[in-house]
C-alpha cells in the first residue's frame, strides 16, 4: 500500500468523523473495516521488503494464457462468438490500474476487425473481463498479442491468442478428389498392423 491510500484512508475517516451526519456505530465499523484492511497491506510490504532482497531491475513474472476460439458454425457459414475470459488480478493491485488494452497481430486482412471485436472491462473486485463483441471476425488465422495496462505501472496481464477458424482449403480438397485410394491404403496399413 503506498502513502497515497492510507492519506485517501484517513482523509475519508475525518470527513465521516466531522461529517453532519451522525456517526454512528455502522459508520465506525465500515470505517474500522477500511482501517484494518489498510493495516493488512502495509504490514504485507513491510513483511516483503524484510524478507525479500532488493531487486534493480523489474523481474519477469508468468503471465497467465487467455484463448478464444471464434468456431465456425456447423452450416460453414460465419463464426460464433467466443466464450468470454476472466482475467484474475490480485485486489491490492486492480485499485491502481488503468483500463486494460488489447495488442494485437496476426493476417493483416482480418487483425483490425478482431481487434475491434474485442472488449476489456473491468470485473468489480476480481480483475477484467476479456470479451467478443460487436461485429464478428471473417478471416480465418491464428492472432496473438496481450492484454495490458499502460499508465504509471505499466504491466501485462494476459498473452493472448485467438483462432478463427476457417474451411478446409479448396486445393487440400481437390488433392483428396484426385487420389482417393491414398486414404484408404493408410486405413488399410492401420487395420493390417492392428491384427
Amino acid at each position: 500500500m503506498n502513502g497515497n491510500s492510507n492519506l485517501g484512508l484517513w482523509s475519508g475517516v475525518s470527513q465521516n468523523v466531522r461529517g453532519a451526519r451522525k456517526y454512528g456505530a455502522d459508520e465506525m465499523a465500515g470505517d474500522a473495516a477500511k482501517a484494518l484492511a489498510a493495516a493488512m497491506d502495509n504490514l504485507d510490504d513491510i513483511w516483503t521488503a524484510a524478507t525479500r532482497m532488493p531487486e534493480r531491475l523489474r523481474v519477469a513474472a508468468p503471465v497467465p494464457s487467455a484463448f478464444l476460439l471464434f468456431a465456425l458454425k456447423e452450416d460453414g457459414r460465419g463464426h460464433a462468438l467466443a466464450e468470454t475470459v476472466s482475467i484474475r488480478v490480485p485486489a491490492g493491485e486492480l485499485e491502481n490500474m488503468d483500463d486494460a488494452r488489447i495488442a494485437l497481430f496476426g493476417p493483416p486482412e482480418g487483425v483490425e476487425v478482431l481487434a475491434n471485436s474485442l472488449r476489456v472491462t473491468r470485473e468489480a473486485g476480481k480483475g477484467y473481463l476479456l470479451q467478443a463483441a460487436g461485429e464478428v471476425p471473417q478471416v480465418p488465422g491464428t492472432y496473438n498479442g496481450a492484454v495490458y495496462v499502460g499508465g504509471t505501472h505499466p504491466r501485462a496481464l494476459a498473452d493472448l491468442h485467438v483462432v478463427v477458424e476457417g474451411t478446409p482449403a479448396a486445393g487440400r480438397a481437390k488433392k483428396r478428389a484426385a487420389k482417393p485410394g491414398t486414404a484408404r491404403t493408410a486405413t488399410s496399413r492401420r487395420r493390417s498392423s492392428q491384427d
